[in-house]
C-alpha cells in the first residue's frame, strides 16, 4: 500500500496537532502571507489546503503562496542578484 502523499495542510505538517495547527485547519487559514487570511487554493469555499506533498523523502511545495513564508524567497533572490 502506498503512503499518503501530503506533507503540509493549511501551513502545518499533517502530523502537527498543536492548537495553532488545528485552528488553521478548522478555519481554512493560510499562515504564509496570502492576500486574505484564508487559503484560496482551488476554491474559496472548502479549499484544498495542501501546501506541500511528499516525493519519497523530499517535500515538494505545491502552493505558490507557500513560498512567501517569512519572505525568505525574497531574501534569497536579493542575495543571488547581489552576488
Amino acid at each position: 500500500m502506498a503512503k499518503q502523499p501530503l506533507a503540509e495542510a493549511f501551513g502545518y505538517p499533517i502530523n502537527n496537532h498543536s492548537p495553532e495547527a488545528k485552528r488553521c485547519r478548522d478555519n481554512a487559514l493560510c499562515p504564509f502571507g496570502n492576500k486574505v487570511p484564508n487559503c484560496t487554493k482551488d476554491k474559496a469555499n472548502n479549499p484544498l489546503g495542501v501546501c506541500s506533498i511528499l516525493d519519497g523523502t523530499d517535500v515538494i511545495i505545491t502552493c505558490p503562496v507557500r513560498f512567501r513564508e517569512k519572505r525568505i524567497i525574497a531574501e534569497d533572490a536579493a542575495a543571488k542578484l547581489a552576488a
